[in-house]
């Protein structure tokens, strides 16, 4: 190169950086944005085709873990329903048991075999009281008997119409027919299997009836003296209904079954329709007033309304 040539002043590099920036930076810019776009959309494409895949494989986890689930739940009731058909249940073991267990159908033998002794044993205690206490009421019937015959006896022998052996016979028969009657009371507590001093209400009620059998002998004697004195015209019927009466209540309460008090009452009256025909046939000979004929048809009446056939109508 020649002196006189001119060189054309150099640009700075700073400056040249600067418009290089300059020209080539908005085009740079633009394809980066554009290939972000790119990116994003790829990326949204890529999500929307992978949402069906994990729908269907969450869909089949959750399939597979019901059919697991059920399928457990099944093994388990049929294990249960396994081991409650091998094993029975209690209840089914004890009544098995206690019909076939040797021992105890053993002692069920033997418990009935006890059980057939103590009813025989105790229709043979029956057998006895029951035939004790018909021999006590006999005898008991036969002292009143012999009581009153006694009485009879007396009375005739103070009317000089008997002699004194027959009384001495009468009250032999008493005295042996009491004697029994103690011996009845002395084996009782024996019988009952109790001991003397453990039944003072027995011996007592022994001796009440007793006390009531010579209350009837008593009164029965009353009567046959006042219904005689009536007779002979040394009385009237008030007396005689009085002294009935009172022999009617000794016997009821002496009697114990039902056939008892009914013939008490018909033997009352009996003595009353006597005392009626006594007080009419009096009355015509003039022995009695009229009230006697009235008050005996009243007594009559009365004694009527006692019988077992008037208390039922």
């Amino acid at each position: 190169m020649s002196a006189c040539q001119v060189r054309p002043p150099r640009m700075p590099i700073a400056l040249a950086a600067v418009i290089f920036s300059a020209l080539v930076g908005p085009s740079a810019t633009f394809g980066q944005a554009n290939k972000s776009a790119e990116t994003k959309q790829a990326g949204a494409v890529e999500r929307k085709s992978e949402e069906p895949k994990d729908a269907a494989r969450r869909a089949s986890d959750e399939a597979r873990e019901a059919d697991t689930g059920a399928t457990g739940g099944s093994l388990g009731d049929e294990a249960r329903e396994a081991d409650e058909a091998t094993v029975p249940s209690l209840d089914q073991m004890l009544a098995v048991a206690l019909d076939h267990h040797p021992e105890i159908r053993a002692a069920e033998a033997r418990l009935a075999a006890v059980r057939a002794e103590l009813d025989r044993t105790r229709l043979d205690v029956v057998r006895q009281i029951t035939a004790f206490r018909e021999r006590w009421r006999a005898d008991v019937t036969r002292l009143h008997t012999a009581q009153q015959e006694l009485l009879l006896v007396e009375h005739m022998y103070r009317a000089r119409e008997g002699g004194r052996e027959r009384v001495l016979d009468a009250n032999k028969k008493v005295a042996l027919l009491k004697a029994k009657l103690s011996e009845f009371e002395a084996e009782l507590p024996f019988l009952l299997g109790r001991m003397p001093n453990e039944l003072p209400r027995a011996v007592d009620s022994s001796k009440q009836q007793a006390s009531r059998a010579d209350l009837v002998a008593q009164a029965g004697q009353v009567v046959q003296l006042t219904l005689a004195a009536y007779r002979d015209g040394r009385g009237d019927a008030e007396r005689v209904y009085a002294w009935s009466r009172r022999l009617l209540d000794a016997e009821l309460a002496l009697g114990e079954e039902q056939s008892d008090e009914a013939h008490a009452v018909e033997a009352h009256h009996a003595r009353m329709k006597t005392l009626v025909e006594l007080a009419k046939t009096m009355f015509q000979t003039g022995q009695v007033g009229q009230e006697d004929v009235l008050a005996a048809n009243y007594y009559l009446g009365e004694a009527e309304l006692l019988l077992p056939g008037a208390k039922e109508e």
